[in-house]
């Protein structure tokens, strides 16, 4: 199924080519080739006119995060080494559907959280130029987006040793809805974490305990899958990067959000942040559950 829809991005109108993620036919890796080459013209459109709007100083932070993200998601979608062209990359890219998937759900967020930038940054001037017109402007609500921060434990943290499972039962959500679902930590600008590609042929029963351990006082991420650690244990200097001195958000991302409570309501995603639940495995030395204060106890089994 393509979906086809009007997104404004960097202040002109692109037919944006929404492409169905869950069925990974040969149509559907044509339509997610043309989606990113829609969205690559979207990110370019915004960076340029973002860039263009900053001083010296702002322009070099702005290339940083840009920089930044590219790194987060070849890290997080494994992709190789740099190609001769955009049309090489893609060709290599569609042989996996799983890379695809992945690179084309992290893109949409980039070109929803530069535009969410520029948005804000205009109403801000706006402000400054019309403080009336602005008021009527921002009481507006914002553009709506296909894949968005979809469910976030109330707790914000930006130094500290934290841990969070969440259960994925892909048997459950191939018979609502084949989807992506991005599980880690966002300071809204970045995602790091790991993600579930979930296909409509996933025998009943089968499941993944997803750990996400977050070292915010070193900076790194690691990833725990059935109580077995992904590319590194907590404290070493393997796992992910994240920028020190930020606030991060626990959060859950899922590319078929039409879905989204069928899939809580059913148990096709169960998360556990602490508090009163106990965590399936034992809490890494030093870690305490996302939700539990510090001085208390750390809830695991």
């Amino acid at each position: 199924m393509l979906v086809v829809c009007a997104a404004i991005w960097g202040g002109t109108a692109l037919a944006a080519e929404k492409c169905d993620l869950s069925k990974l036919d040969a149509g559907t890796i044509d339509c997610m080739k043309s989606e990113l080459r829609t969205l690559d013209r979207a990110i370019n459109d915004l960076y340029g006119s973002l860039v263009a709007a900053r001083d010296a100083a702002g322009k070099k932070q702005l290339r940083q995060q840009q920089r930044d993200w590219l790194s987060h998601r070849d890290s997080l979608c494994h992709l190789g080494s740099a190609y001769e062209d955009r049309e090489s990359w893609l060709r290599d890219l569609s042989s996996d559907n799983a890379k695809m998937v992945c690179v084309v759900t992290l893109t949409r967020l980039r070109v929803a959280d530069l535009s969410a930038l520029q948005s804000r940054e205009q109403t801000s001037a706006q402000t400054s130029q019309a403080p009336a017109a602005a008021a009527v402007a921002a009481s507006r609500p914002g553009p709506q987006y296909d894949v968005a921060y979809d469910k976030r434990a109330a707790t914000v943290h930006s130094t500290g040793k934290w841990y969070f499972e969440i259960v994925v039962n892909r048997g459950v959500i191939s018979t609502i809805f084949p989807t992506n679902v991005l599980i880690g930590l966002s300071d809204k600008e970045l995602f790091t974490g790991t993600s579930e590609n979930i296909s409509g042929a996933s025998p009943s029963g089968e499941s993944v305990n997803v750990g996400i351990a977050a070292d915010l006082d070193n900076g790194k991420l690691y990833v725990r899958r059935n109580g077995a650690w992904q590319g590194g244990e907590p404290g070493s200097n393997r796992g992910n990067d994240v920028k020190l001195g930020r606030a991060y958000y626990s959060v859950i991302i899922i590319s078929a959000k039409e879905h989204n409570s069928e899939y809580y309501e059913r148990g096709g995603i169960v998360p556990n942040f602490g508090g009163a639940r106990a965590m399936t495995y034992a809490l890494p030395d030093g870690y305490v559950a996302w939700r539990d204060s510090p001085s208390g106890p750390a809830v695991g089994r």
